[in-house]
């Protein structure tokens, strides 16, 4: 079981002699656990800047790099990854330089993709003959 420095446990608060038995204090009672030490969180996510985290565009990214030009997609899936990284580590120029190197992979990657169908279209029309019989 759990061991208080001083005082009762009851409901996770410590308990604290008073003049009508025990009350509840206001902080939560210490307990100490053998063989476990506190550990302290790796990264604050507390923003110190004003300004807000530039879009990431993660969403956009993962839909070209799986549904159009995937090699542009993947780099505009490294680029919104490095926003937030960016933006964590207090780089605050290199999240919005990432942010627009994101936006602009992911309208290249869109437009390729488009592109890349239309000419496949194209093909399969010339190729089946289907051009032929409605007179392109």
């Amino acid at each position: 079981m759990y061991q208080a420095k001083s005082g009762k446990i009851a409901n996770g608060f410590q308990q604290q002699d008073g003049h009508n038995g025990f009350r509840y204090s206001r902080q939560p009672a210490i307990r100490y656990v053998v063989g476990l030490e506190p550990c302290r969180l790796a990264h604050s996510w507390t923003v110190k800047s004003s300004e807000s985290r530039p879009l990431d565009y993660m969403e956009l990214s993962l839909f070209t790099c799986l549904c159009c030009c995937w090699p542009i997609g993947f780099l505009a899936l490294l680029q919104s990854i490095k926003v937030f990284n960016a933006w964590g580590d207090g780089d605050y120029d290199g999240a919005r330089r990432a942010s627009e190197a994101a936006r602009v992979c992911n309208m290249m990657s869109i437009v390729f993709g488009f592109l890349m169908a239309l000419v496949v279209a194209v093909v399969v029309i010339i190729e089946t003959g289907y051009g032929k019989r409605i007179n392109i």
